[in-house]
């Protein structure tokens, strides 16, 4: 084998997975035996359980009777468990140690290791080669992601002697530590800048991000005027019935200045996209639904389209034009995107567009308004107690913003925009970090298992007569114990 592979540090030498432990499958106890469920204390694992690195439990649990009766099997705790089966090893091969007994599905393989292996040693080799194990052991011709057990079996692994198994997974949980640490400084500083930018926008539509300048200029006409101009140049509309009653009372006091007012009084128009939108196309118009509005703007990314023709038809409910404000309006509620100059998209019926009237209320404005934390909170509260989020055009219509002389709208953006360019730049830095810290993790493991992690001990013995012992002890345990007799059929396979 060792002609096959890398070079290894003196001490250290190739074996396999199968070589190195007892490899146990896993199986589900029926569930038309309610007892088998209902009245279980041994864990039952399955994928969804594999949420971290280390398994200390489970949604489900079963009872012996249900072993017993089933192909689950007990597996002891330290056991190393592989999802075989998964849609999810698309992206990823989730791997754990277990810290219980436990029994796992049909979906899982278990590696029970020698007492010659450090358990630990083995989940970091499985995690410094996730997608490499992913990759060669798949199984073609399968409609569900799967892994060949055959080929997992075999996959090469590196063992170094036991007393450096240790000093490496040692000195791997000592980096990964001080790496956690970093990670969750930079969560929190993340955190923090989400709060910073919720508080601008506050500040932005109550009136206190612009208090200097409002002192420095007395003579810009106050949005009371602004509202009546509004309401002279604003089309007739059909009214809509309002279905939510907002609380008009408790709203946060406003700059002399400024007005509350409502959606309806500053737009020409309020609708949604087309209720029976027609059928899709390979290519055409965008069809865009409330899953295309996000980070405050329009995206393409998985969206459906129509064709010209079909499109002259939905059009004529809703027509989009530059600086409408879209507002996601069933299930995903209250994502805010602002119409670019000279794009043209169909609205499914989950996307609400705000048409304000020219020389009132700016659109970035409005959507400032809209995506406060308070106003995200009204927003879900239209929901009611009904099943699936909604927010009526009635209840947009009547929704409470805020309305600054339209001089001070323009301020207020240009703030904004100069506050959150800077809050970006910092969110771009986050993720770089965050990316530079997942290329170390990858490096760390890469070098221990290079055996350049931790310095090697020549007094240490060589990894080639642990894995001689480890061959006698399976072997033993393989033969008959006596003449005539056969092996426990309790005893957990090598191979299932």
């Amino acid at each position: 084998m060792e002609d096959n592979f890398a070079e290894l540090p003196e001490g250290w030498a190739w074996t396999t997975y199968e070589q190195i432990g007892k490899w146990s499958g896993g199986g589900t106890p029926s569930k038309q035996i309610e007892s088998y469920w209902i009245e279980g204390e041994i864990p039952w694992i399955s994928p969804k359980d594999m949420k971290s690195l280390l398994v200390r439990g489970s949604e489900d649990k079963i009872t012996d009777d249900a072993i017993e009766n089933s192909s689950a099997k007990l597996i002891p705790s330290g056991s190393l468990l592989f999802v075989v089966r998964s849609g999810i090893l698309r992206r990823t091969l989730p791997i754990a140690l277990t810290r219980i007994d436990a029994a796992v599905n049909q979906d899982l393989k278990a590696l029970t290791p020698s007492d010659h292996i450090f358990a630990e040693y083995l989940l970091y080799h499985a995690l410094a080669f996730n997608n490499e194990i992913r990759r060669s052991c798949s199984k073609d011709g399968t409609t569900v992601e799967s892994l060949e057990f055959s080929a997992l079996k075999e996959y090469p692994v590196p063992v170094a002697p036991l007393p450096e198994q240790h000093r490496i997974v040692a000195r791997i949980e000592e980096l990964f530590s001080r790496l956690d640490a970093g990670v969750q400084a930079l969560r929190r500083a993340r955190a923090q800048l989400q709060r910073y930018r919720q508080s601008v926008l506050q500040a932005a539509v109550t009136g206190r991000l612009t208090a200097e300048w409002r002192a420095a200029h007395p003579e810009v006409e106050p949005a009371e005027k602004l509202l009546k101009r509004i309401k002279e140049n604003k089309y007739n509309e059909k009214r809509l019935k309002v279905a939510h009653d907002y609380d008009l009372l408790n709203l946060p006091k406003l700059p002399v200045t400024w007005i509350w007012t409502t959606i309806e009084q500053v737009s020409n128009l309020v609708t949604d996209g087309d209720h029976n939108p027609p059928k899709r196309t390979a290519n055409g118009i965008p069809h865009l639904t409330a899953r295309n509005i996000k980070n405050w703007s329009i995206s393409e990314e998985g969206c459906t389209y129509i064709c010209q023709a079909d499109f002259e038809i939905v059009r004529k409910r809703y027509n989009p034009l530059v600086n409408d404000v879209i507002v996601t309006c069933v299930g995903t509620v209250g994502r805010t995107a602002i119409v670019p100059e000279g794009y043209t998209f169909s609205a499914d019926r989950n996307l609400a567009a705000v048409r304000l009237v020219p020389k009132g209320m700016e659109p970035k404005f409005l959507q400032y308004n809209l995506n406060t934390s308070a106003s995200q909170t009204a927003i879900l509260g239209a929901s009611g107690s009904t099943a699936q989020p909604h927010f009526y055009l009635g209840d947009i219509r009547a929704f409470p913003v805020a309305l600054a002389p339209i001089e001070e709208q323009q301020e207020i953006i240009s703030e904004i925009e100069h506050c959150f360019s800077i809050i970006d730049e910092l969110e771009v830095q986050f993720e770089v970090n965050m990316k530079r810290s997942n290329c170390l993790r990858q490096s760390i493991l890469q070098r221990a298992f290079e055996g350049k992690l931790v310095p090697q001990d020549p007094s240490d013995e060589p990894a080639s007569l642990l894995l001689e012992r480890i061959r006698a002890e399976r072997i033993k345990t393989s033969q008959p114990s006596g003449r005539g007799r056969s092996p426990k059929t309790n005893q957990v396979s090598l191979i299932q």
